[in-house]
């Protein structure tokens, strides 16, 4: 299994259309809809028909 990471700091343009994150009973639950935009084109190219899934979310708080 490939890992592949998309650092922001490097250009790419996250637009996110729904994030809605919460805390209930002893569960995080977490819906994000959105897009990531101008991703180096050999890294697409090695997505490309590809099965994607997430294996690291990361949180951050407010405080």
């Amino acid at each position: 299994m490939a890992e592949i990471v998309v650092q922001l700091e490097e250009q790419p343009e996250l637009e996110v259309d729904h994030l809605d994150i919460g805390v209930e009973q002893e569960v995080i639950a977490f819906d994000i809809t959105g897009t990531i935009r101008d991703i180096d084109d050999d890294l697409l190219a090695e997505l490309t028909d590809k099965t994607l899934r997430p294996t690291e979310i990361h949180f951050t708080t407010d405080e």
